[in-house]
C-alpha cells in the first residue's frame, strides 16, 4: 500500500480549508462596500477591506489556539477543520473563551455553516453562567443584527446586566441604546455617562463614541479639542473608528492643527483595520485630491 506523503496530507488540509471558506462563508455587508469600491474604480482600498476580511477569519479561529494550544499559524489559510474540533472541545469542555470563539464562529459562519440561532444559544448559555460577555454579544445581536429580530427591550436588559457585571463592551451598547432612542426615550446625558465609563474601563470604541458626544455637543458642551483627544485615545486603544475620526479632525482642524496629510494617514489606518467609515473617508480624500490636481 503506497504511503502518502506527510506534505500532500497538510497540502490537502489547506485545501480542503479553502473550499470552506469559499462554501460556506456568506457575502458580508463590509465584501459588498469593497465590491463597491472596486468596481468605482478603487481597488487598493477593495484590496485593503478584502485583507483584513481574511485577517478577521485568521483572528477568529487561529488567535485563540496559538495562544491557548501554541498552535503556530504558517500558512495565511488556517486549518479549519481543525480549528473548528479544538474549539469546540474546548467549549464542552468549560472553557469560556472557548465557548465565545464557537459562537462567534457560528455567528459569522466562520469555518462552520452560519447558524446564528446555535451563537445565540452559545451566547445564552454564557450570559447565564454570569460571563458578562456572553451578555454583551446576545445584547449586541438583538439591538443590531439582520439575522435575529430586533428586541431593544431584551437587548437594554442583557446591555445592564452586562455593564453593571464590569463589562465595558455592555455599558457602550447601553449607552448607543439611550443616545439613539431605540426602544426607550433619547437621552443623552445617560448616554454620555453609559460612554464615559465604557472608555475608562479601557474600551476603545466606547472614547469613541464619547468623542463624538463632545465633538456634536450631545450632552455636554461642545468642545473639539476634548473630542481629538478622545478620538486619539481610542484609535491608540485600537479602535479602528476612532482613527477614523481622528482624521476628520485633522482634515477639518476640529480641536487640533489642520493636517491632510496626517488625516491620510489615519483614514488609512482605520481602512486596514476595517473600518468602511476610513476607507470611505480615504475614498473621498483621494477623490479630492485628484480634482484638486487637475
Amino acid at each position: 500500500m503506497t504511503r502518502i506523503p506527510r506534505w500532500a496530507w497538510w497540502v490537502g488540509s489547506v485545501l480542503v480549508g479553502l473550499v470552506i471558506l469559499i462554501c460556506v462563508t456568506p457575502d458580508s455587508m463590509i465584501e459588498t462596500q469593497a465590491r463597491d469600491f472596486e468596481n468605482s474604480g478603487h481597488p487598493e482600498i477593495a484590496r485593503r477591506i478584502f485583507g483584513w476580511e481574511c485577517s478577521k477569519l485568521d483572528a477568529e479561529a487561529c488567535l485563540w489556539l496559538r495562544l491557548e494550544h501554541d498552535i503556530p499559524s504558517r500558512v495565511g489559510v488556517p486549518n479549519l477543520l481543525q480549528a473548528t474540533a479544538l474549539v469546540t472541545k474546548s467549549c464542552y469542555a468549560g472553557d469560556e473563551s472557548g465557548c465565545l470563539t464557537l459562537a462567534s464562529m457560528y455567528e459569522h459562519g466562520l469555518g462552520v455553516t452560519q447558524d446564528v440561532a446555535h451563537a445565540v444559544g452559545l451566547y445564552t448559555q454564557l450570559c447565564d453562567q454570569g460571563k458578562m460577555e456572553g451578555c454583551s454579544r446576545l445584547g449586541a445581536l438583538y439591538a443590531d443584527s439582520s439575522d435575529v429580530a430586533e428586541d431593544f427591550p431584551r437587548a437594554m436588559a442583557l446591555f445592564t446586566k452586562a455593564c453593571d457585571g464590569g463589562n465595558a463592551k455592555g455599558c457602550d451598547g447601553l449607552g448607543s441604546i439611550f443616545e439613539e432612542g431605540e426602544g426607550v426615550a433619547e437621552d443623552d446625558s445617560k448616554a454620555l455617562a453609559l460612554y464615559s465609563k465604557a472608555c475608562d474601563a479601557g474600551y476603545a470604541n466606547g472614547c469613541a463614541n464619547l468623542g463624538a458626544m463632545y465633538e456634536e455637543g450631545q450632552g455636554v458642551s461642545q468642545d473639539y479639542g476634548r473630542s481629538a483627544s478622545l478620538y486619539s485615545r481610542a484609535c491608540d486603544a485600537g479602535s479602528a473608528v476612532g482613527c477614523a475620526r481622528l482624521g476628520d479632525a485633522y482634515r477639518n482642524g476640529f480641536g487640533v492643527n489642520q493636517d491632510s496629510s496626517r488625516a491620510e494617514d489615519l483614514y488609512s489606518d482605520s481602512c486596514d483595520a476595517g473600518s468602511v467609515e476610513g476607507c470611505s473617508d480615504l475614498d473621498e480624500l483621494y477623490k479630492k485630491k485628484h480634482e484638486d490636481e487637475r
